[in-house]
């Protein structure tokens, strides 16, 4: 992580019209969509998106559950969407239908909001967004469903800032506490040889986790790479600089997780994930 914040970056929040339209489309008709607003304080935007969502879905009045809401919509409800800089979409708010879900939010917004992402100065919490993000778009068919995409949004908490697991499994409950537990790598800040034993150390946990953890590694190191890669085309090689260990030490962990994931989790994302990896390979650097 690092202190140095990207200037000049903003975000969007765009309001869907989903009258006559399917609520889970993953783009929008653009005579559909509108920009409401825009700001470089994501965890403000975030906020105000939560509000809006809930007052102009009559949310705040009527308890609905999600599938309700769906239901209604197409009758007269609004989508929020969050996209970053460049343009890609991070965030639906619909998520935070799900109570686990918002709880977590607030969590990561409190803990994350003035942190910002060492490969590209962004905001962190714009991390912790797209990874529950990319899990939401994969239509997961898990028990622990809403426990996945709680923990995707914590992932970070307890190695990245002062939060406890007990706030965590207040809000969330003891099986997502449990996934943010396995998935939590404590080498971010380290380099060398005690980055390397870590990771291998986090790798014999992951080996051993039950595939829900694996599933929201992957979704983390695809909002990971899309990142380094994004800000490859600002800096070229020099963002193999921002990163703790170099490209070699990197891609070889990557690898490493990739192996596990082919053999725990048959899913697009897993071949996304490693469409991605072959892409880092191959940009220039060390």
């Amino acid at each position: 992580m690092s202190n140095s914040r990207e200037t000049g970056a903003s975000y969007s929040l765009v309001q869907v019209d989903l009258q006559d339209i399917d609520p889970n489309l993953e783009s929008f008709p653009q005579e559909k969509s509108v920009i409401i607003r825009e700001g470089s304080d994501l965890a403000d935007l975030l906020v105000f998106a939560i509000y809006e969502f809930k007052k102009n879905n009559n949310i705040t009045k009527v308890k609905l559950s999600y599938n309700e809401w769906l239901k209604q919509a197409t009758e007269g409800g609004y989508e929020y969407l969050i996209f970053n800089p460049d343009g890609r979409e991070i965030f639906r708010v619909s998520t935070v239908f799900n109570p686990m879900t918002e709880y977590a939010l607030y969590l990561a917004v409190n803990y994350h909001k003035e942190q910002v992402l060492r490969v590209n100065g962004r905001s962190f919490l714009e991390h912790a967004l797209e990874v529950a993000n990319i899990l939401r778009k994969a239509h997961l068919d898990f028990s622990l469903k809403d426990e996945i995409i709680a923990a995707s949004l914590c992932h970070a908490l307890l190695n990245q800032t002062t939060c406890r697991p007990n706030e965590i499994e207040q809000a969330c409950g003891p099986d997502a506490l449990s996934l943010v537990e396995t998935i939590t790598d404590d080498s971010d800040a380290l380099s060398g040889e005690a980055w390397e034993e870590r990771k291998r150390r986090h790798l014999e946990t992951l080996r051993a986790s039950d595939v829900e953890a694996v599933v929201i590694t992957v979704a983390e190191k695809i909002s990971l790479i899309n990142s380094i890669l994004g800000q490859y085309l600002k800096e070229g090689s020099a963002v193999w600089q921002r990163l703790p260990a170099g490209k070699e030490k990197e891609l070889w962990f990557k690898k490493e997780v990739l192996k596990i994931a082919r053999k725990r989790w048959r899913h697009p994302l897993v071949f996304e994930f490693e469409k991605l990896v072959k892409q880092l390979e191959l940009m220039p650097g060390k």
